[in-house]
């Protein structure tokens, strides 16, 4: 079976099945990726209804929670159960999808890295299969939710202290007048003052439609245009004799890679200001990274081991060439 496989590997089909291959790959993975950017959006709709539900101004201003507290209390937790049970399934369905994306993707690059290992395509072969794989983990990385944050508080207290003497209708009565009615409601469970859960592209869409045109610009062209760029930059250096002579491409291209870390500083600090601006004294904070952060990070990493790989092949192929001058 090896000797079949080194002579199949000889000639010029085996870079013929890495295109095939590659767009099996790409088709499949984007069809999943594309469904589980679906079903984080459901899960993310029912947890903002289940915030809704619960929301502060809901519960302190309604008669009902203070009139007839637990029959509107376990109505409410009732909803927010089931709000919470869908989202928690939806959330389930996209990690499956995540799970086929991570199995395909280690599969798809251990087989192109076993079959090419010790070819002249080697490197090539390499580098479009890290391509394919980490332009899936930027799509999904910019459209799922990259983190969770909500302000709340359980179980709140809210301590009532009336003074009689305010009263006009006991304020005449002397023994009234230095009385006080006083006693603590109790709001059981959760009540929140803040929800959000946002992915990347939204996160632009929201700070364009906010008018802060300078940051939105930053993180789209950060964290979309220039890494896109700059791989297809770099493949068009890898596959084309005549542009990897240019020395102003290969200067942009070394340009870029020293901004490579910038889109994750970027979408760090917008990510630390949505948790610190909704602090409040006396409300409880919480953020979750979500599963559009881990493939954000799984594409920078990807982006930085690809330029590598293609630095390796592009020195390969010069000294190739040096060899048959000489």
């Amino acid at each position: 079976t090896l000797y079949l496989i080194r002579k199949f590997m000889k000639t010029g089909r085996p870079f013929y099945v890495l295109l095939i291959t590659l767009i099996i790959y790409m088709s499949t993975c984007l069809w999943h990726s594309r469904s589980m950017v679906e079903h984080t959006m459901k899960s993310t709709k029912k947890k903002s209804c289940n915030a809704e539900v619960l929301n502060f101004e809901d519960r302190l201003l309604s008669p009902k929670e203070w009139i007839f507290s637990e029959k509107e209390q376990k109505r409410k937790k009732e909803i927010s159960d089931i709000n919470l049970q869908l989202a928690e399934q939806e959330n389930r369905k996209a990690w499956c999808h995540s799970f086929f994306i991570i199995v395909s993707s280690a599969v798809f690059f251990l087989i192109v890295f076993s079959f090419y290992f010790g070819t002249d395509l080697f490197y090539k072969a390499v580098t479009l299969n890290l391509t394919a794989i980490s332009l899936v983990c930027l799509y999904t990385g910019i459209y799922t939710p990259i983190i969770e944050i909500c302000a709340f508080n359980d179980d709140l207290l809210v301590p009532l202290n009336i003074e009689i003497k305010k009263i006009p209708l006991f304020n005449s009565i002397p023994w009234f007048r230095e009385q006080e009615i006083g006693f603590t409601k109790r709001f059981e469970g959760r009540m929140y003052y803040f929800y959000q859960s946002k992915s990347i592209a939204e996160i632009i869409r929201l700070l364009f439609k906010d008018g802060n045109i300078v940051v939105g610009s930053s993180i789209l062209c950060f964290s979309v245009f220039i890494p896109v760029f700059k791989l297809i930059i770099s493949l068009t250096i890898l596959f084309s004799n005549r542009l990897r002579n240019l020395n102003w491409l290969k200067t942009t291209v070394g340009i870029m890679g020293k901004w490579s870390m910038a889109d994750v500083f970027l979408v760090a600090s917008y990510l630390a200001y949505l948790s610190f601006s909704n602090m409040n004294p006396g409300v409880e904070t919480e953020a979750k990274a979500m599963i559009g952060l881990y493939y954000f990070f799984a594409f920078v990493i990807l982006s930085i081991t690809t330029t590598v790989f293609i630095n390796h092949a592009i020195d390969g192929k010069q000294k190739h060439e040096r060899k048959l001058k000489r």
